[in-house]
């Protein structure tokens, strides 16, 4: 977190008893059997409307404290107050719980793509029965075992049953890379004291699985030249979309050959989008999986693309089709989940 403006620091030391840690509110108070003052994160940034939370939090706690709740029932204290603080009991912090706080502290901030991919790594640790487990169970060892299990399993479809079975290395360090992400924030929030992740290193992509498929012609070892990508020739793209009878996907399928766009970006493309008379386009927005329309994940993914004459001829087929239709408003979700 940046450095505090002024007026925030002035406001911060207007109120007894609060004060920033680490970019969050961190409050002070007294209790009968200790003889130095309490400080604990109550894991909230420090605006102005938190400042008011954070005082009548405080507020709250002394009363709690006067009416004698910490001495009756010091473990009701703390959970009241403190419900995810890092000295609790395991058995009250659980992995998915800890996916639930992360999702919530950040829902105003991840996109949709990674609320998606959040589900996906949950399912995953659930698949493997540490949904449930305490979260100070999911160390080193039990992450690399995981993993082991997940890439090295016997893969026979798409089922519930063997979905997380014989993944990719790709898709497994895509996994450890989100869960990687919310232990992170549970070891800023002082809900662990060390990110096991960090440790765990990163799996390297079988050389023989990633070669078997690069056609060798004369010789048996592999020169350089072999590992790069060959993009279709035009008899095999022709050969491709013979197999192909619908003619809508027929010429989706030759825009994307000819453009190079993602399937999201094609299914996001928008008349004003296009230029057919300087042959090029723009690529402003991009649809996700569930029919969300937001914009590239990159500075770089907004870009315009030169069109060539076989994808001008393409879009001049297309034209036919669908240029006359109304237009139609679309809302568009921006990263901080505002929509436009």
């Amino acid at each position: 977190m940046g450095k505090l403006s002024t007026s925030m620091m002035e406001l911060i030391s207007k109120h007894k008893g609060l004060s920033v840690h680490k970019g969050n509110i961190r409050v002070q108070f007294k209790v009968p059997d200790k003889v130095s003052p309490i400080r604990k994160s109550l894991g909230y940034a420090p605006t102005k409307t938190n400042i008011d939370l954070a005082v009548s939090t405080l507020a709250n706690i002394k009363n709690d404290i006067a009416n004698r709740l910490y001495e009756v029932d010091n473990e009701a204290f703390w959970d009241k107050h403190f419900p995810l603080r890092s000295d609790r009991l395991p058995s009250k912090l659980t992995v998915e719980q800890c996916f639930l706080a992360y999702r919530e502290k950040k829902k105003s901030t991840i996109s949709v793509s990674m609320q998606n991919k959040l589900t996906t790594a949950l399912n995953w640790l659930k698949f493997y029965g540490y949904g449930e487990k305490f979260l100070v169970e999911l160390d080193r060892k039990t992450l690399e075992e995981l993993r082991s299990k997940t890439v090295t399993g016997n893969k026979e479809g798409k089922f519930k049953e063997t979905k997380f079975r014989g993944c990719s290395v790709a898709t497994v360090n895509d996994y450890s890379h989100v869960v990687g992400r919310v232990l992170a924030f549970a070891l800023r929030e002082e809900f662990i004291k060390h990110n096991p992740m960090k440790d765990v290193e990163r799996l390297s992509e079988d050389e023989s699985r990633r070669l078997r498929s690069v056609a060798k012609s004369n010789t048996d070892e592999l020169e350089d030249e072999d590992l790069y990508v060959c993009p279709f020739s035009k008899a095999e793209l022709d050969e491709l979309i013979a197999t192909v009878h619908l003619p809508k996907t027929k010429l989706m399928i030759r825009f994307l050959a000819w453009t190079g766009l993602r399937h999201g970006e094609l299914k996001a493309l928008a008349w004003e989008d296009v230029d057919l008379k300087n042959r090029k386009l723009v690529v402003r927005y991009n649809l996700t999986r569930n029919g969300t329309l937001k914009p590239p994940k990159t500075k770089n993914g907004r870009r315009i693309v030169k069109l060539l004459p076989e994808a001008v001829k393409v879009l001049e087929e297309i034209k036919g089709l669908s240029a006359q239709l109304p237009a139609r408003q679309e809302r568009i979700l921006y990263k901080n989940s505002s929509q436009s």
